[in-house]
């Protein structure tokens, strides 16, 4: 069973690259006040901890490609994803970071054109 990933009303769990899946890590937003003292102990103004997700997709052919350009063209997307802090779904408004590049290729056999090699990188607001 793949682990829910939906980006607005798009949703790409089937489009996830099953050798890769997708990583969820944790960026820590520190404020001004973090600093390392002279005793080297480093003190943290912790202001929020955000989750970035990182997803590597399976080719797309174009229309497919239309969907999610269209899905993360918004400012902000709402994305429904797993939360390991809670170990459920969880759906929180993230900003999406431009479409790595992508490989645009012809399968010689169908004639089909496909896009290969998309990554997203989605930043908790």
């Amino acid at each position: 069973m793949a682990l829910p990933l939906t980006i607005g009303t798009l949703d790409i769990k089937d489009w996830v690259d099953e050798d890769l899946g997708y990583e969820i890590g944790y960026v820590d937003r520190e404020g001004p006040n973090t600093k390392v003292m002279l005793s080297g102990d480093r003190i943290v103004d912790l202001l929020a901890r955000k989750v970035r997700i990182s997803v590597t997709l399976i080719p797309l052919n174009h229309n497919q490609l239309q969907s999610l350009v269209a899905a993360i063209s918004p400012a902000y997307v709402s994305v429904t994803y797993f939360d390991l802090q809670t170990a459920a779904s969880k759906t929180s408004t993230f900003i999406v970071e431009p479409l790595s590049s992508a490989k645009y290729v012809i399968d010689s056999s169908t004639g089909i054109h496909w896009f290969r090699g998309i990554s997203l990188t989605l930043t908790e607001k």
